[in-house]
């Protein structure tokens, strides 16, 4: 089972629309853990809602498209001991 990563947006994205990721994701997401295009991720906007998504190129920058048809999911809560 593969993980799936999760990169921050600025702003709640629109379904199909495509994302384009900081220099820090991008390099991330291409070097460190080798994805590529049609790889799933996910993406968090400043609410804590998790958009699915897919990497659709990586060159000259990393974009991916949120995923059509499926509502943002909330960001799962973390225990606070």
């Amino acid at each position: 089972m593969r993980h799936t990563f999760r990169y921050l947006v600025p702003s709640a994205p629109d379904a199909g629309a495509e994302v384009v990721l900081s220099a820090d994701d991008a390099h991330h997401l291409v070097r460190v853990v080798r994805r590529g295009p049609g790889d799933a991720v996910e993406l968090i906007d400043p609410d804590g809602r998790l958009w699915p998504a897919r990497v659709v190129r990586t060159a000259p920058d990393v974009a991916v498209r949120v995923a059509v048809g499926q509502a943002p999911a909330e960001a799962p809560a973390a225990a606070v001991t």
